[in-house]
């Protein structure tokens, strides 16, 4: 690797991308980190050299992004990506170390979720009966007492049902 000091974290991070990121996560994956590193990286920081990015420009980076008012679990994947590719450049001996090191992300909070009671469950699916069409009854039933995500009722296809087995 080129021992260019001078190396701008938009180079940097674009060359990471095509070289590790590309190759180390799938695809879905590799596509986040591209939307992350195009959408909110490279235009916050990416005029930087490499080796002037100090820990004061990653909080104000972090700063920033509170104020645009994302999560702090989506800033916490931000991060990631940023200090991955600045790990790489360690390796790549770009710069001596990571300034990423030395700043505390914000740990995204766990949503607290609120449940129904199995009053209020029967409650709603009395209402659905009558309120909504027939299959909707059925999915909201199926969904309140398997569990299931959205994703995973969408999904569902009558010949995966076996009533003899219950399943």
């Amino acid at each position: 690797m080129q021992q260019n000091r001078n190396v701008l974290l938009s180079s940097h991070i674009e060359k990471w991308l095509d070289l590790i990121a590309k190759r180390k996560v799938k695809e879905t994956n590799f596509k986040n980190y591209h939307r992350v590193v195009k959408n909110k990286i490279i235009p916050l920081l990416g005029h930087f050299k490499l080796n002037e990015i100090k820990p004061a420009h990653i909080e104000h980076f972090i700063a920033k992004l509170l104020d645009e008012g994302l999560s702090e679990r989506y800033i916490e994947y931000i991060f990631a990506v940023l200090y991955g590719s600045m790990e790489k450049a360690v390796d790549w001996e770009l710069i001596n170390k990571n300034p990423l090191d030395k700043v505390k992300v914000p740990r995204g909070r766990r949503r607290k979720y609120v449940t129904w009671t199995r009053e209020e469950v029967n409650k709603f699916l009395n209402v659905a009966k009558f309120v909504t069409a027939p299959v909707y009854h059925a999915i909201f039933t199926t969904a309140l007492y398997t569990g299931m995500r959205r994703g995973e009722l969408l999904g569902l296809k009558w010949e995966g049902v076996d009533f003899d087995a219950g399943t």
